[in-house]
């Protein structure tokens, strides 16, 4: 290997964390060295820097482009014998599959990726694992594993704040506000060592559970900082969107929320991220009905209920049934 080769391995190497750290500046540099590492043919090199640039674009909610840049990565990582870096691409292309609403996939990723990945990357396995737990109503099973790793020394920051995060979220779904919040101070401590997309998501967790802590006023202050950090970051603002719907919801500000949570739907869309869609899309249908159309609601609950039992959702599908079932009560067809 030259010195030009040696180099550009080194820098695709150090890629991920640097897109992880600050995405609007590491992601271009890892999409540079893709087109480096491919000029001067080395494979370990384009591996790594592949899997940079999915997860930059994957931030960006580009999900299907993260993927086909994984599933190239992933071939290449076979013919190569890479073991340990093909595992660490699974890992990567398990957490795109998930948000794609393919858990099938991103759970066979995640399988393979156990017997290939070294032991500095386990934590990351087990938070992706746990994330696709959580998203599929399996909160008890999720919040051990989340504990199993936060107990456990040397786990990377960035890791550490990610499981912190989904943590207290989960404790917020459970209706424990008092931990939830725990939880995201310690996300929120760290944070800012990670880089400025990591401060975003955990100042809008803290959002989240503060709104539905009933906390109102100071939920929806905290959404407006929170709206601040993920511009600053250049995050999508579709998610932001729908937990803005929330609190207006709650408020009973109602025209405002279903404004936010349409606009959300159309933001997941064009980004292509059904799972997160789906959920903007029961919020519609929520809102639809408490505006007075219970017809539309039913129809619209109806079909996102089907698209959460297609994502293995189970308690989502729940969810839609639900207000499925009070829609056709409200118009009377019963």
């Amino acid at each position: 290997m030259n010195e030009h080769s040696a180099r550009i391995l080194i820098q695709a190497r150090e890629a991920y964390g640097k897109v992880i750290a600050d995405p609007e500046v590491g992601g271009p540099e890892a999409a540079a060295l893709v087109t480096a590492a491919r000029r001067v043919g080395e494979p370990e090199a384009l591996v790594a820097a592949l899997r940079a640039e999915a997860w930059w674009h994957r931030i960006r909610l580009d999900e299907e482009r993260a993927k086909r840049l994984l599933d190239e990565a992933v071939r290449i990582g076979r013919k190569h014998g890479l073991t340990t870096w093909l595992g660490e691409v699974l890992v990567t292309r398990g957490a795109v599959n998930h948000e794609l609403g393919r858990p099938l996939a991103a759970q066979r990723d995640f399988d393979v990726a156990a017997g290939l990945i070294a032991e500095d990357m386990a934590a990351e396995l087990a938070a992706q694992q746990g994330a696709l737990h959580q998203n599929q109503g399996r909160l008890a099973e999720a919040a051990r594993l989340y504990r199993r790793v936060l107990a456990s020394p040397g786990v990377p920051i960035d890791v550490r704040v990610k499981i912190a995060n989904n943590l207290g979220v989960l404790e917020g779904e459970r209706g424990r506000p008092q931990v939830a919040l725990g939880w995201l101070d310690q996300a929120a401590a760290a944070a800012p060592r990670v880089g400025p997309g990591y401060v975003a998501h955990v100042a809008e967790s803290r959002a989240t559970v503060t709104v539905r802590a009933g906390r109102l006023p100071e939920g929806l202050a905290l959404l407006g900082a929170a709206a601040r950090a993920w511009e600053a970051a250049g995050l999508p603002l579709g998610e932001l969107q729908v937990e803005s719907a929330d609190a207006l919801l709650e408020l009973r500000l109602l025209p405002e929320a279903y404004a936010q949570a349409t606009a959300a739907v159309d933001s997941l869309d064009r980004a292509g991220v059904p799972l997160m869609a789906a959920e903007a899309r029961l919020r519609v249908a929520q809102l639809t009905l408490l505006m007075g159309s219970p017809d539309a609601a039913a129809d619209a609950a109806g079909s996102v209920a089907a698209v959460f039992r297609r994502h293995r959702r189970a308690s989502w599908a729940a969810r839609a049934d639900l207000v499925a079932v009070e829609a056709r009560l409200a118009a009377g067809i019963g």
